[in-house]
C-alpha cells in the first residue's frame, strides 16, 4: 500500500482568490472564508486536474503558496485532499481543496489586459497574495491604510500605493515606512501617474476606490489604465453586480468566470461618460480665462509628498510674494502635479 504524502505542516500553506488570462476577459469569484465547508456554489465545487498551477491560501503573508496539482480533486474525494507540489521548495503535500485557487494565465504581450473584479476586501487581500509574481511592479489606486499594500509588497517586486485622502496618506506612510505612498487621484492628475507607471515600470494596477462607488468612476480609472498595465484587479460591488449575470462556467470552474470582450467592450460605450479627460474641466475653463480669479480660490491639492501646493505660486502672474517665508510647496505643478514649471505654464492634456 502507498504511503499517503503529509497534509501541509504548519497551516503555512493556505487558501486564495483567482487570476488573470489573455484578452481583456473578466474572471468573477467570490471564495469563501477559510475552513468553510463546500457547497456546488463555492470554490470548492472546482475541479483541478493534474498541471493546473494553484496558490495555496498561507496563513502568513509569505509568497510560498504557488503550486501545482499532481492529483485531480476526483481521485481525491474520499480523502478531501488535493496533492499539490509546492513551488518554493518542491514539497509536496495534500491540501483541503478549500483552500486551493485557481491561477489564471497572464495577458499575452501585446494583448489587451486581464481584468479581474471581486466584491469584498477579503477576496481583494487574497488576490494580492495569490495573483502577484516576485516579478511584477504593482500600482494600488486607493490604498487607504495600507494594509493591501504591505501584502503586495510581500509578493512583488516593487509597490506604490496612490491615496485620495490626506490623513490616510500620512497614516500608512507611519505604518509601512517600506512602501511608496503618493497623495493624488489618478482622474485629476493622470499625468503624474503615467509618470509613476513609467518610471517603477508598473504593470499591474489593484484598484479599490471605494467598493461601492459609483461605476462610472470606477471605469474611467479601468479604461485610463487598460492600455497602460497587462492586469487589472479591481474590488467594486456594484461592477461586481453588473458582470455576474454574464458569468459562463467552465467545465473546471463553477465559481470563477470569463465575461467576453466584447461585452466589456459594450459595456464601457454604454457608460455615460467613459472618456477620461486629462486636464481638467475647471483648469481648462481658468486657462481660457487667463487664470484671473484669485489664486486661492483654485481648490487645495497636495504634493506627491503629501505637502499643500502653493496656489499663488502657481497662479498669480508675479508668483508667491512671500516665498522666504511660505510653507507651501514651490516645487510642483498645482495642475499635473509635475516639478519643474507652474500652472500658468502647463500644457498636460491640452489640445495643440
Amino acid at each position: 500500500m502507498t504511503s499517503t504524502p503529509p497534509v501541509a505542516p504548519n497551516a503555512d500553506h493556505s487558501s486564495s482568490a483567482s487570476q488573470d488570462e489573455p484578452i481583456p476577459s473578466l474572471f468573477l469569484f467570490s471564495p469563501p472564508n477559510p475552513g468553510s465547508a463546500p457547497t456546488q456554489d463555492s470554490p470548492l465545487a472546482y475541479s483541478f486536474g493534474p498541471g493546473d498551477e494553484v496558490f495555496v491560501m498561507l496563513r502568513s503573508d509569505k509568497n510560498t503558496g504557488r503550486a501545482t496539482v499532481i492529483s485531480s480533486t476526483e481521485d481525491q474525494v474520499a480523502q478531501d485532499r488535493v496533492q499539490v507540489r509546492y513551488h518554493s521548495d518542491d514539497s509536496t503535500y495534500q491540501v483541503n481543496p478549500c483552500r486551493l485557487s485557481p491561477v489564471f494565465p497572464r495577458a499575452a504581450p501585446n494583448s489587451p489586459a486581464t481584468i479581474i473584479l471581486c466584491p469584498h476586501t477579503t477576496e481583494y487581500r487574497r488576490l494580492a497574495r495569490a495573483q502577484i509574481l516576485q516579478t511584477d511592479n504593482v500600482l494600488e489606486i486607493g490604498s487607504s491604510y495600507g494594509i493591501c499594500t504591505d501584502i503586495l509588497s510581500q509578493h512583488c517586486g516593487t509597490v506604490v500605493g496612490l491615496e485620495t485622502s490626506p490623513t490616510l496618506f500620512v497614516e500608512s506612510r507611519k505604518r509601512f515606512p517600506h512602501c511608496i505612498f503618493e497623495c493624488l487621484d489618478v482622474l485629476h492628475n493622470p499625468g503624474r501617474v503615467q509618470t509613476l507607471i513609467s518610471e517603477h515600470k508598473i504593470n499591474v494596477a489593484f484598484v479599490d476606490i471605494g467598493g461601492n462607488r459609483d461605476v462610472e468612476s470606477v471605469v474611467k480609472v479601468m479604461k485610463f489604465l487598460l492600455p497602460r498595465v497587462e492586469t487589472i484587479i479591481v474590488k467594486n460591488e456594484a461592477l461586481f453586480a453588473l458582470a455576474l449575470p454574464q458569468l459562463t462556467p467552465t467545465a473546471s470552474a463553477k465559481m470563477a468566470g470569463r465575461v467576453s470582450s466584447e461585452w466589456f467592450s459594450s459595456f464601457l460605450l454604454g457608460c455615460a461618460d467613459p472618456h477620461t479627460p486629462l486636464a481638467e474641466p475647471w483648469f481648462l475653463r481658468a486657462r481660457s480665462e487667463n487664470f484671473v480669479r484669485k489664486p486661492l480660490r483654485y481648490p487645495v491639492r497636495l504634493s506627491p509628498s503629501g505637502e499643500p501646493i502653493c496656489r499663488p505660486h502657481n497662479y498669480d502672474a508675479q508668483g508667491c510674494g512671500k516665498m522666504d517665508v511660505c510653507r507651501f510647496d514651490h516645487d510642483h505643478c498645482h495642475h499635473c502635479l509635475e516639478p519643474g514649471h507652474k500652472a500658468r505654464d502647463c500644457v498636460f492634456g491640452i489640445e495643440q
